[in-house]
């Protein structure tokens, strides 16, 4: 047996530093099963939520893990180290036969592994995530080293200490995977939901007291739904999601609140825009096309609407998606477009017009072949703006489909409360300039339009003018007192439409 200049066996050494750090290992677990549980309950997402019968069976191991993590930190805690330093000997004993070494080994990777695609769970960019994952378990694994480098020249003489070296590492970067998992779910689903939750902003014109709603609820359910699938083309669409007040389907579509059924005699209204049209700030009933869908039905018009809207979405993803439900033979009797805010944001910051907000364009190259130099130009805006109006005119014409093609409005023209006036500020200071270039190309478009014939074309960027009561819950988003304005402004024309 190899024995160290301290007169110790590499066994007693690593059950040393096995002892040593067993305490601050049960802690660090005792943390993360806490904090795991308190995800469960906080995250909208979680299985606890979906499968509430299943409730009890899914809570109650992490009940029992931490009232033996307690127990097992109270035993340490008063057993005398002589007495721990026997077990620890013991356990790394233990730990040095090959069967149990790799079979510990292996289950540590599988666990870390999992926790590792949690991560991608959790947030949809963990790519920097990662690699600072990475380097901190290197940094754990020289630590191990430097730490139990005498016992190293006893056990490297044995194949198996490999494997129990490598199930230490293992077991430290799965430590570590969970905190870093732990802390971007609480992060992401409990603290940021919570700041908007608790922001005067929200409460007061998101959701007043008079609506009944849970606003902090809303808005975890809200940020729980920020991911997104890929998509090509088009930016990507909403996740499935099943909430008390946010219903995404399978396919990526908000739920609609129909007063028909589709496979009523009633015409059929797709509805197309970006998170405005989506309806962020809003519940399932009171968003824009469910909103119009009960006036129609009040006007005597009834229509069965669907509603298309997708976060980031600008007028280049709606064509493409539109021309993606005509190929699928999935034709509506009319199309209502509802856009404007996430072009001038996106022509705002990104090298060309009609990228979709987030696309990751990198270099100005990337699409110089398919789209037109964001110049900050109102002019050259409003030549995309016609164009892009010009060619869905042309598709729904051939699929004989009525069109509503409608501006929408951003947090000028109207008389501001305080605390939109603070949106202004915030705007400004994130995009210095943005809202002064949204109203250069109202004002020119608004020219282009009066000089040429636009039945199809609603104008509602001053809808708001007159309107002294808080609308907006930020420079973009209105609330939904809010979007049953602009319901209310779309049913004349949608009314029309449907007549003919």
């Amino acid at each position: 047996m190899t024995v160290t200049q301290d007169g110790r066996t590499p066994v007693e050494r690593g059950g040393d530093l096995l002892g040593r750090s067993l305490f601050a290992l049960l802690v660090g677990g005792l943390l993360v099963t806490v904090i795991s549980l308190i995800w469960l309950f906080l995250a909208p997402q979680s299985i606890i939520h979906a499968r509430p019968a299943w409730r009890l069976y899914i809570v109650a191991p992490y009940v029992v893990g931490i009232v033996v993590l307690l127990g097992l930190c109270g035993w340490l805690l008063k057993t005398p180290m002589a007495r721990l330093q026997g077990a620890a000997n013991r356990a790394a004993r233990l730990l040095s036969r090959p069967l149990v070494g790799s079979a510990v080994t292996v289950l540590l990777l599988i666990a870390a592994a999992q926790a590792y695609f949690l991560l991608g769970e959790v947030r949809a960019d963990v790519g920097a995530l990662r690699f600072l994952l990475i380097a901190w378990v290197l940094l754990i694994g020289l630590g191990l080293l430097a730490a139990c480098w005498f016992a190293l020249a006893g056990w490297l003489t044995r194949w198996q200490t490999v494997w129990t070296m490598t199930g230490v590492l293992v077991g430290a970067g799965l430590l570590l995977v969970g905190v870093l998992a732990a802390n971007a779910a609480v992060f992401n689903n409990t603290i940021k939901p919570l700041f908007y939750a608790t922001s005067y902003t929200v409460n007061r014109y998101a959701f007043p007291p008079e609506t009944g709603v849970d606003s902090q609820r809303y808005w975890l359910e809200l940020e729980a739904n920020r991911q997104r699938s890929e998509a090509p083309y088009i930016g990507g669409v909403g996740r499935a999601f099943a909430g008390e007040y946010i219903n995404v389907s399978a396919a990526g579509v908000r739920q609609s609140v129909n007063v028909v059924a589709e496979i009523d005699d009633v015409p059929r209204v797709f509805f197309f825009g970006g998170s405005t049209m989506w309806g962020y700030g809003a519940r399932d009933g009171y968003t824009i096309p469910s909103l119009t869908a009960d006036l129609l039905n009040a006007a005597g018009s009834a229509a069965w609407v669907h509603n298309l809207g997708q976060n980031g979405y600008v007028m280049t993803s709606d064509r493409i998606l539109f021309e993606q439900q005509l190929v699928r033979g999935d034709v509506p009797d009319v199309a209502v477009f509802y856009q404007g805010a996430n072009d001038i944001v996106a022509s705002f910051r990104a090298p060309y017009m009609g990228l979709p907000m987030g696309s990751g364009v990198g270099t100005e190259d990337d699409f110089s072949l398919i789209a037109s130099p964001a110049t900050r130009d109102p002019e050259a805006f409003v030549d995309y703006y016609l164009n892009s109006m010009k060619l869905l005119r042309a598709l729904a014409d051939a699929y004989d489909v009525q069109v509503l093609f409608i501006w929408q409005p951003m947090i000028t023209y109207k008389p501001l409360t305080p605390a939109e006036q603070d949106m202004v500020t915030r705007a400004e200071n994130a995009f210095p300039g943005i809202l002064a270039y949204y109203q250069q190309v109202d004002a020119a478009l608004r020219a282009r339009l009066a000089t040429a014939e636009a039945a199809d074309v609603l104008l509602l960027s001053d809808l708001f003018k007159d309107t002294d009561d808080g609308v907006f819950i930020d420079y973009v988003h209105i609330s939904e007192d809010g979007n049953r304005a602009v319901a209310a402004s779309v049913v004349p024309a949608l009314s029309a439409l449907l007549s003919q």
